[in-house]
């Protein structure tokens, strides 16, 4: 009895003993795990010190905001009492569509002065009037009946007209787009940036937890379409300004920390790629080509007629605009496009993804379709640059020596090329009758080189390659010489348009 009790405490103790070393043992991979997550998560986010530093100057020079990068802190909710107006037609908007009384509604509004709005007034003002405008001018031309049976009746067309805009738009709406140096249509920016609100403030900042502050149908697939590139701007806001000083750690030869920046540019890329897949789910394609693509094309290329009481100073060098000889002016804006986000071409630009002439040109129109604060960044960027060598060049001079850097460089293309991949088959279902996006581009061309450009900036494929580039002709241009040409390198063509539907 002893033995067996003595046995019994024995084994017992060995017991306890391997279930303590058990689960000592898997708190341990635990905490192994986790701090190898939060090490590899730390891994993939530059944190170089001088680029950190440089951070709050880089948001306050360009107008970005920690939380939302290129988007304001926050939306205006109201425009000035004086502006009630307004308001009341804007808080209306969608049932006047629908009904026909627009026009009536506009043409009686007073003449109000935006001479003294504060920059987020103004910004305010842009997206009101710009959907205003669009709504009266594209009106005739959607089967507003869809928006109850998308599959009724046929297609709508968007006829091509000349459209006259009443002063009462047109001249508070030119005022407004000359104090911000935008153009006189609906932009990115105006859409996607300006015009949102969160519906729980207590929950995170994505499309589901977003609206619009202003709406032309009320619909929730005009929600979506632009509450989700909204997303996409809040998940960039930490990397952009990083973005932007990575001439830094090229300068400084802090390949690690230039190796983590890509790493951290894919993890944002497919963020977008997570946001973006909610475009098939949340915007009805019938929807979406009948009802608003029509609303949010521009007025390329025959214009619409802007009438001013007398023309002011400056407004000959106003984005799309012409005067006419009666005194008015003829707008021929294209509409918005994500070819107008400063994101996407800053990350064309950090990953050298080259252009030929059709998308570079593209590019360089699209740059006048952008906030001005934000065009500049674009080109700030460029100069920067000026007599660097790119990051493929870097990896082909240092060879083996920059593995990790050439493989943190094929992750952030992959992911961009995953990203365009996925949104070009996006496009193909919305726009599948069209050969013209909003933006008046011919997308299948554009998208389809865009991608395979990005697959071909891979260097392992760069690499292998080697031999039969002239990799002399791909060296950074001498002092004085044009900075940053992108179209040098030998890859095809490529064009940063993220949603443009």
């Amino acid at each position: 009895m002893l033995q067996l009790t003595g046995w019994t405490w024995i084994s017992g103790w060995r017991l306890a003993s391997a279930a303590f070393s058990s689960v000592f043992g898997v708190a341990t991979v635990w905490l192994f795990r986790r701090h190898s997550l939060v090490w590899r998560r730390h891994a993939r986010r530059c944190n170089d010190a001088e680029v950190l530093s440089g951070v709050e100057d880089v948001c306050m020079r360009y107008g970005l905001t920690k939380e939302g990068g290129f988007l304001p802190a926050a939306c205006l909710d109201r425009l000035p009492k004086e502006f009630d107006a307004w308001e009341a037609v804007a808080s209306e908007l969608p049932r006047l569509n629908r009904s026909g009384r627009l026009a009536a509604r506009l043409e009686a509004l007073p003449q109000l002065d935006v001479a003294n709005l504060k920059p987020e007034e103004l910004r305010r003002a842009y997206v009101l009037l710009g959907s205003l405008a669009h709504s009266y001018v594209h009106r005739q031309a959607v089967p507003w009946h869809k928006l109850d049976d998308p599959t009724s009746g046929e297609d709508g067309r968007v006829p091509q007209h000349k459209a006259r805009l009443p002063r009462q738009v047109s001249e508070p709406w030119l005022q407004v787009c000359q104090q911000l140096g935008m153009p006189p249509v609906l932009t990115a920016a105006g859409t996607d940036l300006w015009n949102w609100r969160l519906r729980d403030t207590s929950k995170p900042f994505e499309p589901a937890n977003l609206e619009q502050r202003i709406t032309v149908t009320g619909s929730g697939s005009e929600r979506v379409f632009h509450m989700v590139p909204c997303a996409m701007q809040a998940a960039a806001a930490e990397v952009v300004p990083k973005i932007f000083l990575a001439d830094v750690l090229v300068r400084k030869g802090r390949q690690d920390e230039l190796a983590a920046l890509l790493l951290e540019v894919a993890d944002v890329l497919r963020e977008f790629k997570r946001f973006f897949k909610q475009i098939a789910t949340g915007v009805d394609p019938d929807i979406f080509y009948n009802v608003y693509r029509p609303l949010l094309n521009g007025f390329h290329p025959d214009g619409v007629t802007m009438e001013v009481a007398k023309p002011w100073e400056g407004l000959e060098a106003v984005t799309g605009l012409s005067s006419l000889s009666s005194g008015a002016w003829l707008n021929q804006c294209k509409g918005p496009s994500a070819g107008q986000s400063t994101v996407i071409l800053l990350l064309d630009a950090l990953l050298a993804v080259p252009h030929a002439h059709a998308g570079a040109a593209f590019q360089e129109e699209m740059l006048l379709y952008m906030p001005a604060e934000h065009r500049q960044m674009v080109l700030d960027f460029r100069a920067r640059w000026k007599g660097l060598a790119t990051i493929p060049e870097i990896v082909s001079k240092v060879g083996e020596d920059a593995a990790g850097l050439q493989q943190a460089y094929n992750e952030a293309v992959t992911a961009l090329g995953d990203l365009r991949r996925f949104h070009l088959a996006t496009v193909r279902r919305y726009l599948v009758r069209t050969s013209k996006g909003t933006g008046a581009t011919t997308w299948r061309k554009l998208l389809q080189a865009m991608l395979d450009t990005t697959a071909a900036s891979l260097l392992a494929e760069m690499l292998a390659e080697s031999s039969a580039l002239n990799w002399a002709a791909l060296e950074a241009p001498a002092d004085g010489a044009d900075g940053f040409c992108l179209n040098r390198l030998p890859f095809g063509s490529s064009l940063g348009c993220l949603s443009v539907l």
